[in-house]
């Protein structure tokens, strides 16, 4: 589920980091707060911003079932639109 939801983002445009655990890093130069977006569609992905040599447009999302991640890809292209 990894490589699909990865996969998913990257084909979403936005850049996917390499990872070994269940979570995903990615970032995206688009304007919205794709945070505050998401959770209008009751989705909660975490911000990355305050991490340490990270800016505003980093995000981590969990690897979950495939239908989560589809329902999330799928929310994550309606916020960006």
């Amino acid at each position: 589920e990894r490589k699909f939801l990865s996969d998913g983002i990257s084909k979403l445009g936005l850049k996917v980091y390499p990872s070994d655990s269940n979570f995903i890093l990615f970032y995206t130069d688009k304007q919205a707060d794709l945070k505050t977006e998401l959770i209008k569609q009751q989705i909660l992905i975490r911000d990355c911003s305050d991490y340490e040599n990270l800016k505003n447009g980093f995000y981590r999302v969990a690897v979950k079932s495939h239908g989560e991640n589809k329902i999330l890809l799928r929310k994550i292209k309606k916020a960006l639109e």
